[in-house]
């Protein structure tokens, strides 16, 4: 996601004050990405097994309260 998916996330928070808890799911291998959401405060909540069709990857549920 980097620097453009950064500032994405500041502009859902700019639109989106005052209407948490946000929640999301990563792909548990996208260590960069999870980072990212918890710099931005995200924590996560548990995981969704073979959420992705794709390979069948688990999923990562992060929230910010």
């Amino acid at each position: 996601m980097g620097v453009a998916g950064g500032a994405f996330l500041r502009k859902l928070f700019e639109e989106g004050r005052g209407k948490l808890p946000f929640p999301l799911e990563v792909r548990v291998s996208n260590r960069r990405a999870i980072g990212m959401y918890e710099n931005f405060g995200f924590r996560s909540a548990g995981v969704r097994p073979r959420y992705y069709h794709d390979n069948g990857e688990d999923a990562l549920i992060m929230w910010m309260d």
